[in-house]
């Protein structure tokens, strides 16, 4: 089905008190993240009050924006061509839109097809730009599309929490914190074999290849984002499956584990079983950098806003993910 939006109008929300103009470096977690975007949108319904949501999520940004200032800030190159976040609380682009549908219209299965082109900020001049667009039904959707390199999941859940809050008059979930001097990178004497096995150049990978025997081309999407509704009960009992020997699997290892085994079931359906089934799992590092140095530092490392996170992976082929890679033994891999 296709959306139409109508942008109403497009501004800049800077922050409300600006601090002084500085230069913040980026972290080498944050310089080895590719020059990318990521997104989220929240849905709401029609509220049951008759206030202005579009002027009242725009005074909380300028608000919130004082402590997250650096996101109202530009990447730039410095005189020697590195990277820096450039704070000079340009602010962060806003549209104003309206759509003709109903929240009960979207499509949030193929959510790229509707919600990623027509709903989501396309382009941005500075770190964050933000679409607040209109529903027939009197219901919003609220779209935020971040500079990766500047902050990672966590970070953007940490904003928006905190942005929320102060919509509804209440503090911050936490300060932020951008000290960059526990964060340095080490200059070892010397790596291990184990440093090449981890990174090698983009240049390195194999080209898409199309299996024009069985007319099946994996390499036709190389990107689909999906959403998946999973019950209560349903996480529960794939946790059950995937934990043993009284290791308890969170839910994002769980549902991974499974839908990594119903991937390589699919290859082999296709008579593909010797194709490899990769899967790659963001874990956020705030914890085991923190881990044992007291409450202090746990504390520092929550509050911790850019990029502190790993991406483990994982391939194996298709055949051998459905005969020997039950969900226990995926969660565990």
């Amino acid at each position: 089905m296709g959306i139409k939006v109508k942008v109403i109008k497009t501004e800049v929300v800077a922050p409300r008190q600006p601090w002084s103009e500085h230069w913040l470096p980026l972290t080498n977690l944050d310089l080895v993240v590719p020059p990318i975007d990521m997104g989220c949108f929240f849905c709401y319904k029609k509220p049951h009050d008759q206030m202005d949501m579009v002027d009242a999520l725009k005074t909380s940004l300028s608000h919130v924006l004082v402590f997250f200032y650096p996101i109202a800030g530009e990447i730039v190159p410095t005189a020697t061509s590195e990277l820096e976040i450039h704070c000079n609380y340009r602010g962060v682009d806003f549209t104003e839109a309206a759509a003709d549908v109903e929240l009960w219209e979207l499509d949030f299965y193929n959510h790229d097809e509707n919600i990623g082109v027509k709903l989501m900020p396309q382009e941005h001049h500075g770190v964050l730009a933000i679409q607040v667009t209109m529903l027939k039904c009197g219901g919003m959707v609220v779209a935020c599309l971040f500079d990766h390199r500047v902050i990672d999941g966590y970070s953007m859940n940490m904003f928006t929490t905190s942005w929320a809050n102060m919509t509804r008059s209440q503090p911050p979930s936490l300060i932020p914190y951008f000290d960059r001097s526990d964060l340095k990178p080490r200059h070892s004497k010397h790596y291990t074999p184990y440093v090449a096995n981890m990174f090698f150049p983009l240049s390195k990978l194999p080209l898409p290849v199309s299996d024009s025997d069985n007319e099946l081309d994996l390499n036709q999407h190389s990107r689909i984002s999906r959403i998946y509704y999973i019950k209560g009960e349903q996480i529960n009992g794939l946790r059950l499956l995937a934990s043993e020997n009284g290791i308890i699997r969170s839910k994002v290892e769980s549902f991974a584990s499974f839908l990594w085994k119903i991937t390589g079931s699919f290859l082999e359906d296709s008579g593909h079983p010797g194709y490899m089934c990769n899967i790659a799992v963001p874990v956020d590092g705030r914890r085991w950098l923190s881990e044992g140095e007291g409450v202090e530092k746990e504390n520092q490392m929550a509050a911790r806003c850019g990029n502190v996170f790993s991406i483990p992976f994982r391939g194996i082929r298709a055949q051998s993910s459905v005969d020997s890679c039950g969900t226990e033994s995926g969660a565990a891999r």
